[in-house]
């Protein structure tokens, strides 16, 4: 049996904290420099490498030297089980909450990557590296030193452990102090002289009882962890503690069995020694993590989606509908025979334009779109103001469809977005060009002809005519249905009736809209907005960077999302903002159909927003069920107009559908939906012929 066993764990680099090539460079010098050590096993633990390449050039390296290593290898598909994860934050630091208070640059830094901490648990590895190595080099040897990869030993340094360690007793552990360098090559200079002031390593005898603590990640001190339990004395003792982290630390039964011993040094890491302090590393770690885990959650995601995507109506399901059609099935029949006859009556309707409009918009321009704020009436006694409709009914220029509305825009744009989306898939069903035709000609005058697109921008809609104000915002949600138009537009894409120029500057647009959104004083007012117009704020963004092929803006707006949803679900289910409305069962539901469909985009990120709850916050799940415990006609709350319980029944069925068996799922989708009308009106927010998007099955996340 070998003396000692001195294992380096090679892992990831993570930029800005480590330079690209650190690990390769750093494995270099060590092989090519470091002394050979009598009576002592050299090996490595290659640890969870997403880089495939850098992984086979340290490999690679590695056996051309005839190096032994554990290779513990990163699979994918076992990191997109791990989930976000946001269980435990206080809700005040959510990342919409506009009340956010003010934290030090290194809790904020904490705040970030906490949601992420059983991804890099996973990826990272630290500890299970260290623990990896603990366990086989006490087969072969006394002394197991589970070091970082970074580590190297002089000759002066060797002997140094060797002289401190002709005293031991019954010691258990060594604690080797550890000095940064920042010139590798200052090592190799007889003269060099270390002062050792960094968190050090530890060797463990092989009788010691201490593992490294799994559940810990990398950047939360897990090396410390352990320095503390030993009862180490060193600056670590007073690190301190994140209020929203486990807080417990009992001392270890072997505490002060541990002697300090010898020195190694800590390799360049590739940052100048100018931005090297403790506050600077700090943040480039927070950085670097959460940076390499983002690009992580961009590559599983990246296996199911492209921008071209269909993300609300399920490609399977139109094709398995159409073969089924040809085939004479029922209930394929029924349902394609509605669709056609839907579109062949919308075929000679519009174009529209929001140059059609009589109104004029405080700018002037007709290119803007305007709507009037739906519950602000003008008031007789005072000429030129408005007034706030407290029952909830909607003034008749605001009303969707009714003559009055349309010297505005709110109903055209409405007519473009559905018929748009019936004509689409139309032409899929059935191939004729007259749909594709139509259906591009809606775009083109909706969106890019000059003389008739619109302005990518919403500041004029649901304005207090009278008062108008640019920051409200509330108009916002006149564009929720962008997330299954835009489906549309990629059938429309494909018939070939768009030219690349044209699909180019829609592309434009989105782009220029989106920016908008996310920018203008009132998509921030959306933004933090803590009912159903935060949720639809989420969709359209998410659904815009999805069609414009942003990823990580697309995974942004989902966690922000998992944060809103705890807020706006109590613990029991109930929404409290929707039930002050006086449409409150209406507001209710029309909030969980946003949260389904934000759920379906989730899921391709392996993320499941609709179960997602904390301690002390409910989820969209817990709100259905929530509303389901009442009888129908007994809501206990306002509710002025008539409500369509279908609606309600056709959330109980998308939410039974989720953890449908794939197969049976998309096999029982249009017969499952059998007494649920295909089409709702336009305030239920839910696409037409939603049958038609059914099939699928989440990704069931499990515990990290």
């Amino acid at each position: 049996m070998k003396k000692f066993a001195l294992y380096r764990i090679l892992g990831n680099d993570l930029p800005p904290r480590h330079s690209a090539e650190q690990t390769l460079d750093n494995l270099r010098f060590i092989l090519e420099r470091e002394p050979v050590f009598p009576d002592c096993e050299k090996r490595w633990v290659v640890n969870r490498i997403v880089d495939r390449e850098q992984e086979s050039k340290i490999m690679s390296f590695l056996d051309r030297h005839a190096q032994k290593y554990i290779h513990i290898p990163f699979r994918i598909e076992e990191y997109a089980q791990c989930r976000y994860d946001i269980d435990g934050l206080p809700k005040e630091l959510f990342l919409h909450n506009r009340n956010t208070p003010a934290l030090p640059p290194a809790l904020h830094a904490r705040l970030f990557e906490y949601p992420f901490r059983h991804k890099n648990r996973y990826a990272m590895n630290n500890n299970g590296a260290r623990n990896a190595a603990l366990e086989q080099g006490r087969a072969m040897a006394e002394w197991i030193m589970p070091w970082d990869g970074c580590c190297f030993m002089t000759g002066a340094a060797w002997h140094a452990l060797l002289r401190d360690m002709e005293s031991l007793c019954d010691e258990k552990y060594l604690i080797v102090p550890m000095v940064r360098v920042y010139d590798n090559l200052s090592l190799l200079d007889a003269a060099f002289a270390p002062d050792p002031a960094d968190e050090p390593q530890i060797a463990f005898h092989r009788e010691a009882q201490e593992r490294f603590d799994a559940q810990l990640r990398y950047g939360y001190n897990p090396k410390a962890e352990l320095l503390r339990r030993l009862r180490v004395p060193g600056p670590w003792e007073k690190w301190g503690k994140v209020p929203w982290e486990p807080q417990g630390l009992k001392d270890s039964s072997e505490a002060g069995k541990f002697r300090h011993a010898g020195w190694v040094a800590r390799l360049y890491s590739g940052l100048p020694r100018a931005k090297d302090g403790d506050a600077q590393r700090h943040s480039h770690r927070m950085g670097g993590i959460v940076s390499k885990l983002s690009e992580l959650d961009e590559r599983v995601l990246r296996q199911k989606f492209n921008k071209d995507t269909l993300l609300f109506y399920d490609e399977t399901v139109l094709s398995a509908c159409k073969n089924a059609w040809v085939a004479g099935d029922g209930h394929a029949a029924s349902l394609v025979g509605n669709l056609l006859h839907d579109a062949a009556f919308v075929l000679d309707k519009g174009p529209y334009s929001v140059c059609d409009k009589t109104a004029i918009p405080p700018g002037g321009n007709p290119h803007d779109y305007l709507s009037p704020a739906a519950h602000w009436w003008k008031d007789e006694a005072r000429p030129g103001a408005v007034s706030r409709r407290h029952d909830g009914e909607r003034s008749s220029e605001a009303l969707l469809y009714s003559p009055e509305s349309g010297c505005y825009d709110r109903t055209r744009l409405q007519l473009a977005i559905d018929h748009t989306t019936l004509l689409a898939l139309a032409w899929y069903f059935t191939g004729d060009n007259r749909f594709a035709e139509r259906a591009a000609l809606l775009i083109r005058v909706w969106f890019l002809d000059t003389a008739t697109c619109m302005n990518p921008h919403l500041k004029y809609a649901q304005i207090r005519m009278g008062e108008e104000s640019e920051q409200q915002g509330y108009g916002i949600i006149e564009t929720r249905d962008f997330y299954f138009f835009l489906d549309a537009v990629r059938l429309v894409f494909r018939t070939g009736k768009i030219s690349m120029a044209e699909q180019l500057q829609f592309r434009q647009w989105c782009r220029a809209f989106l920016n908008w959104l996310m920018n203008s004083p009132q998509g921030k007012r959306m933004f933090f907005a803590q009912n159903n117009q935060g949720t639809f704020h989420d969709l359209q963004v998410a659904s815009l960077a999805a069609f414009l092929d942003n990823a990580q803006l697309l995974l942004q707006v989902l966690r922000v999302s998992s944060m809103r949803s705890t807020q706006q679900f109590q613990p029991d289910g109930s929404q409290p903002e929707e039930l002050k409305r006086s449409n409150s069962l209406h507001y209710s539901v029309f909030n969980l159909s946003g949260w389904f469909n934000l759920d379906r985009l989730a899921s391709l990120a392996g993320m499941d927003l609709w179960n997602t709850h904390m301690r002390e916050g409910g989820s969209p799940a817990a709100g259905l069920a929530w509303i389901w415990s009442f009888r129908y006609g007994e809501w206990p709350y306002p509710q002025r107009d008539e409500f369509d319980y279908e609606r309600l029944d056709l959330l109980r069925y998308l939410a039974s559908a989720m953890t449908q068996d794939q197969g049976r799922g998309r096999n029982a989708a249009m017969p499952g939906a059998q007494g649920i009308k295909p089409v709702f009106h336009p305030y239920a927010g839910v696409q037409p012929y939603w049958p038609l998007g059914m099939a699928w099955r989440r990704v069931q996340p499990v515990a990290a």
